[in-house]
């Protein structure tokens, strides 16, 4: 979608969702009928907590759109990706290494080790290894001119900016301790954010060197 329409009416579009997904959550936290209700209709895509504070789609929503609004076109595209797929994949992974890997032997021990709030060090290098690989993909489509530096940067800072979010933000979430207004710390915000705030770091300490923006891939009629 970023990549069709322009970033104004992106963030009009998608901050507006943003704002009515806040406020049917908002209502459904006060009522307890229409919180059973969205519960019913939206049960198989929620988390069991999230039945008594936001959801993540509020965060989601959020995140993508601060995200597209705080930076390059090209960038903002690398901190959507790691949160759309890099996120999963660091799931993925850890759950992958835990139910194949021989729980007594060394690699298992070592790659399925618990760091911060319960996350593996599978996951965490699987959430680096995918959003480096994509990180490099978008790049590579944009047209950017692939410079050992330009490269090293862009690839290695949202993927490491990531991670540190992936280890440092608990989930379920941290929330404010407001029974009535629940916002919490989520990495569905972060996520996005901040990785894409890493690229944007690197790149801008690189001198902004020319980055193209990404072409769209997908044509209509």
């Amino acid at each position: 979608a970023r990549l069709h329409v322009s970033r104004a009416l992106f963030v009009k579009a998608f901050g507006s969702l943003a704002a009515a997904v806040f406020l049917v959550e908002l209502g459904r936290l006060r009522f307890k009928k229409l919180n059973i209700l969205v519960c019913k209709i939206l049960g198989l895509f929620m988390r069991q907590h999230e039945s008594e504070q936001f959801s993540g789609m509020v965060y989601y929503l959020a995140g993508v759109t601060a995200t597209v609004l705080l930076f390059h076109p090209t960038i903002a595209v690398i901190g959507i990706l790691a949160l759309a797929i890099g996120d999963p994949a660091a799931s993925f992974v850890g759950v992958l290494t835990r139910k194949t890997l021989r729980p007594e032997g060394l690699a298992a021990r070592v790659v399925t080790k618990r760091l911060l709030h319960g996350k593996s060090l599978a996951g965490t290098l699987g959430f680096l290894a995918c959003t480096a690989l994509l990180s490099y993909l978008v790049l590579a489509a944009a047209g950017a001119v692939l410079t050992g530096p330009l490269v090293a940067s862009l690839i290695v800072a949202p993927a490491i900016m990531g991670a540190v979010v992936e280890l440092v933000v608990p989930s379920p979430n941290l929330v404010l301790p407001f029974k009535k207004f629940p916002l919490g710390l989520d990495d569905n915000f972060m996520l996005p954010v901040l990785s894409a705030l890493g690229a944007h770091i690197a790149w801008k300490a690189l001198g902004a060197p020319l980055l193209p923006v990404l072409r769209p891939f997908v044509y209509w009629g």
